[in-house]
């Protein structure tokens, strides 16, 4: 928690999918809590905030696509955190901090095979019920094109990120 924070305070380049950006959101003070609306399992959309599509991280990007999930939980904005995406399932899907940092909810960097291998790692997590878990069938429909898209999406989330590491 220390050394993420003391990287956020620093100003470098900080970047957090699921887990990654729940810790970043907890070393900045805010909470991490059970998502209100359940599980958040399978290809979901989510949309630009008012603050999004000011948002040089998602500058270029549709107003709303598919972004793949695989969590229970949530974090709240911690100070200083600007919510860039959201959904209907998960209100808080990403934030910024500054011009550096950017937290994720949803998972950009999925490929095929980590699709398939997480639904067969942890099929357990598809037994919950609601509407944000889709089944093994829902997940893997139209995968290719699902992870094609994603990876377009993931450029030009990443390319930010990696114009920062070169300054």
């Amino acid at each position: 928690m220390q050394l993420i924070r003391a990287t956020i305070k620093a100003e470098k380049p900080t970047l957090g999918h699921c887990l990654g950006a729940q810790l970043i959101a907890k070393a900045m003070g805010a909470q991490v809590i059970a998502n209100p609306s359940g599980p958040e399992i399978g290809w979901f959309p989510v949309q630009k905030t008012v603050a999004g599509r000011r948002s040089l991280w998602l500058k270029g990007l549709p107003e709303s696509f598919l972004l793949f999930h695989w969590h229970g939980e949530t974090f709240m904005l911690p100070e200083g955190g600007i919510p860039i995406l959201a959904s209907a399932i998960c209100a808080n899907q990403a934030f910024s901090i500054g011009q550096h940092c950017l937290a994720l909810q949803g998972h950009p960097e999925v490929t095929e095979t980590i699709v398939r291998s997480w639904t067969l790692a942890m099929a357990e997590d598809l037994k919950n019920t609601g509407v944000g878990v889709q089944s093994v069938d829902e997940i893997t429909r139209d995968l290719a094109q699902k992870c094609a898209s994603l990876a377009d999406i993931s450029r030009q989330l990443y390319a930010r990120w990696v114009e920062l590491l070169t300054h």
